[in-house]
Parts: structure tokens; C-alpha cells; sequence
């Protein structure tokens, strides 16, 4: 049997596709995975820039789904997984008001071949998944860093066949097996 390929699951162009920004003075970790989500009940986003899609970037670090992309996710991982969504209200003058879903880790999956992997300074500029590590896993992140998240092949097909795909790209990551 084939092992399973992974992907950096990334906003294609976000001049074009536009990008949510948090209001003025909101912390620029606000998101990150880990860190406990605070004072998220009463913000709100707002789309500058380009249109609504189902994958958003912010202006902190944080990604987005909307509803239909957040419910294929949930439905691809285990009850139990340490992942929550949390509502968010994002508006825009031009396509409307829409509730968008915070994607939050609770915890950095540690599926990174740090040996094999391309490292500058102290950050990874070419990820390696250790294949043995990341094996049971579909939608997982390999660090704080709003670029972190990775979906299996068995997910980017659940994407595209769903039409959840506009503005995403899949950047194929390489294993050691």
C-alpha cells in the first residue's frame, strides 16, 4: 500500500483573495495555536481586500474557515482531538457581514524530521513529516505559526471534492518514512 502524501494547506494570494483584519490594538498572537484564545466573544474581523473564502488568513496569527470548510474538519477528526473553532463575526462593507470559525490547536503535533528538515536561524524553511509520526493524522499543524497547518491527501481530495478549494494551495510536504 502507497503511504499517504501531506500538504501545506496555504492561502494561494491573499492580494487578490484579501485578508481579515483584527481591529486596532488586538495582539498579534491573538490565535496562535497553543495560547489560550482570550477576548474573542466580542470582535470582529473585517474582510479588506478581496472576497470571502472558505480558508482566510488574518492580520495576527490566525486562520479561518467558514462553516462548510469547519464541519468537513470536524467530521474528518476524532471527537477528542485537540483542535477547537471558535465563532468570530467578520464584516465587509462590500460582500456583508458573515461568521467566520478561529482554527486553534491546542497543542503543536510533533511530526517534524528535524534532522532532514531545512533550517535558517531557528526557523524551518523546508519541512520534513516524519511519516511514522504523522501517519494517523489528516488535518494537524507543525507549529505556532500561521502557515503551520498540513492536510493529508485523503483531505485535500475531501476539499476539492466538496468545492472548498478557492484560493487554497497545497504544497506537497516531503516524509521520511
Amino acid at each position: 500500500m502507497e503511504n499517504k502524501k501531506f500538504y501545506r494547506f496555504l492561502l494561494k494570494d491573499i492580494k487578490k483573495h484579501g485578508v481579515l483584519y483584527a481591529p486596532k490594538g488586538t495582539n498579534i498572537r491573538f490565535g496562535e495555536d497553543v495560547i489560550p484564545v482570550k477576548d474573542w466573544e466580542n470582535i470582529v474581523f473585517e474582510l479588506k481586500g478581496g472576497i470571502y473564502l472558505p480558508f482566510m488568513n488574518a492580520n495576527v496569527t490566525a486562520n479561518f474557515a467558514n462553516e462548510d470548510l469547519k464541519n468537513l474538519i470536524q467530521k474528518i477528526v476524532p471527537h477528542d482531538y485537540p483542535l477547537e473553532f471558535f465563532p468570530i463575526n467578520v464584516k465587509s462593507e462590500e460582500h456583508g457581514d458573515k461568521t467566520y470559525y478561529l482554527i486553534h490547536f491546542k497543542k503543536i503535533f510533533d511530526v517534524i524530521d528535524n534532522e532532514n528538515s531545512v533550517w535558517i536561524v531557528d526557523s524551518i524553511a523546508k519541512p520534513w513529516i516524519d511519516y511514522n509520526k504523522a501517519k494517523d493524522l489528516d488535518f494537524f499543524n507543525s507549529s505556532a505559526r500561521i502557515n503551520g497547518i498540513i492536510v493529508s491527501d485523503k483531505m485535500k481530495k475531501l476539499i476539492k471534492k466538496n468545492k472548498l478549494d478557492a484560493g487554497i494551495e497545497f504544497w506537497e510536504v516531503p516524509y521520511i518514512n
